[in-house]
């Protein structure tokens, strides 16, 4: 632009800090930014967006939190996506749930509607936390506020309760899943069986990973290492060395489809 002495204007910056955000390059978009402000060119809410998406990627949550806290200043209103973005860095940086929580409820006093993406950011943020409780919280919350309950949102939800060893209720949001017609995962159903197996609930931890099957699920490393120490736990020794026999057929097969 400079070669033909075309000054670039709020748009090309945008796009440009848009570019570095979306392939990985935060420091450059975080410079571009610096020279935009000393070239006397005015961000706009898609700038400041992309920045906050930057530092969300990388956990920078205390510089995406400043952007947040500086757009009323440059008179720009902090939209969905910026509160989004912050939020999705507190999960990212070091569990930051504390201020998630706040910034989500930010966001209605702001008139920034709350979505799938913001929900489960927070929800995120308070299972690298340790709160299962409120991850809990939010994610029924999600019904209450007329936002749909997201896969993400229920398989964070479901490793919380895993992490605290809750297995019961972890077993009760897998089939509210079912009953919200939210198809469970690898995710969820490895979740459930190891804290089923944890709790030393062996039955209930097999009859999951039948399930598996039943819901066209394929079972890895994860559910069977979990279905061992199950069988372990309740000494099933027979069942443990079928599936350690499994889990061999299965190594295999791979190594043969990679040669």
């Amino acid at each position: 632009m400079s070669h033909f002495r075309v000054a670039p204007n709020r748009i090309s910056y945008s796009a440009t800090i848009s570019a570095f955000e979306k392939g990985g390059h935060s420091q450059l978009a975080l410079s571009l930014f610096k020279l935009m402000l000393e070239a006397n060119v005015n961000p706009d809410e898609i700038t400041c967006n992309s920045l906050m998406s930057t530092c969300a990627k990388r956990g920078q949550w205390h510089v995406a939190l400043g952007f947040l806290i500086e757009m009323p200043c440059m008179r720009l209103a902090p939209d969905a996506i910026s509160y989004s973005a912050v939020i999705t860095a507190c999960e990212k940086g070091q569990g930051q749930w504390q201020l998630a929580l706040c910034l989500l409820a930010c966001m209605q006093q702001a008139s920034a509607r709350p979505d799938e993406v913001s929900y489960g950011a927070a929800i995120g943020a308070c299972v690298t936390g340790g709160q299962w409780r409120w991850s809990n919280m939010l994610l029924f919350g999600m019904a209450e506020a007329r936002v749909r309950q997201s896969l993400v949102g229920y398989n964070s939800a479901v490793t919380s309760c895993e992490k605290a060893g809750e297995w019961l209720i972890a077993l009760s949001l897998l089939q509210g899943m079912l009953q919200e017609q939210v198809e469970p995962d690898e995710s969820s159903l490895n979740a459930a069986i190891t804290v089923c197996a944890t709790a030393g609930h062996w039955v209930l931890a097999l009859s999951l990973l039948e399930d598996m099957s039943d819901m066209k699920l394929e079972p890895d490393e994860i559910s069977l290492d979990a279905a061992v120490s199950a069988c372990e736990k309740g000494g099933q020794w027979h069942l443990s060395l079928s599936f350690l026999r499994t889990m061999q057929s299965a190594t295999l097969f791979t190594l043969q489809q990679q040669q």
